[in-house]
């Protein structure tokens, strides 16, 4: 706790997020997962983390996947990287790439919002965006 604090002010930075040089990882003593269940909010966490510290975060996210792209163009530059101090995954509901973390930190959601807002992001592939179309089929199906 306190030592990531310490670390934190130590290496502030200004002009937006970067990755940590190898002296400040090693204080680390490791990388530090953020897992949640999609739609928890991680991204939200990662954004306020770079913003707080000015470090990057990163994700196991696959490079093949669209999605990785438009989070690097809202700002998440770690997006699809696991060189950076914190990683976010959301293993063993999608599997990324592997890697050993030092700690990890759970972000948890109520599940009944997560289930709706994971429905949101299947129909419109957004992550600012809602649907307004409600098939019962299909909502019976995905909360299935």
């Amino acid at each position: 706790g306190s030592r990531l604090v310490s670390l934190c002010k130590l290496v502030r930075y200004r002009h937006g997020a970067r990755r940590l040089k190898r002296r400040e990882f090693a204080a680390l003593r490791g990388r530090v997962g953020l897992v949640s269940f999609p739609r928890s909010g991680s991204t939200l966490m990662r954004l306020l983390l770079e913003q707080r510290t000015g470090l990057c975060t990163g994700s196991d996210g696959s490079l093949a996947w669209p999605l990785v792209f438009r989070l690097r163009a809202v700002g998440l530059r770690g997006e699809g990287r696991v060189d950076c101090w914190c990683i976010k995954s959301h293993w063993p509901e999608r599997r990324g790439r592997h890697l050993r973390v030092a700690a990890a930190v759970v972000v948890a959601r109520n599940p009944f919002d997560a289930i709706e807002s994971m429905w949101h992001f299947l129909a419109t592939r957004s992550h600012e965006r809602t649907s307004r179309r409600r098939e019962p089929a299909s909502w019976d199906a995905h909360v299935r």
